[in-house]
């Protein structure tokens, strides 16, 4: 079951719908953290330091694993992915491809929120949505959070995977990763 749920979370990631709004500037929450540094793809960032790592997982550079929650048959998650952009592209034409694909994946997804930010120094657009999946049997709504950026045309895709009720309880954590998110 939990190689399922990271296997629909890392889906989502790529599918995630994004354009910027209004400029937001998200302060760091007050978590107990690790730092997390990647040498292969020159990035390090922050995490709590009670979730688990899984690098190169089903396609992702790294997957934060944090507890499980609705009767342990859901891990709170948040993923990060880099992409080799095949052209020069802008953050408004990532993100509309983004929202293309989500389109087509996720019928029912409903954008609640977004807005721009810095990300690594980069612009960035990060959303938010609700959508409901199936995952062997039962369904779940979910409310992810999802931040785009574009450094060197190589586009970064970090994902805050978890039921809709619990979204708000382990956000924090989402904003400790994208707020210290560096390139070395």
């Amino acid at each position: 079951m939990r190689k399922l749920i990271i296997l629909y979370a890392v889906i989502l990631l790529v599918l995630l719908p994004v354009a910027g709004c209004q400029q937001q500037s998200p302060s760091l929450p007050d978590i107990e953290s690790l730092t997390y540094t990647n040498s292969e793809y020159g990035f390090s960032v922050e995490y709590p330091k009670d979730w688990d790592i899984l690098e190169d997982y089903m396609g992702r550079v790294v997957v934060f694993i944090g507890p499980s929650v609705l009767e342990e048959t859901y891990y709170i998650n948040i993923n990060i992915s880099i992409e080799q952009l095949s052209e020069e592209m802008t953050l408004e034409d990532y993100g509309i491809t983004v929202e293309s694909n989500t389109q087509m994946a996720l019928p029912d997804y409903n954008k609640v929120d977004e807005y721009s930010t810095t990300i690594g120094g980069q612009p960035a657009t990060v959303s938010t949505l609700t959508a409901t999946v199936e995952l062997e049997g039962t369904e779940y709504t979910l409310k992810d959070s999802c931040a785009i950026f574009i450094e060197d045309s190589v586009g970064y895709i970090i994902t805050y995977d978890v039921p809709q009720e619990f979204h708000d309880q382990y956000a924090d954590c989402f904003e400790l990763v994208i707020g210290t998110f560096e390139f070395d």
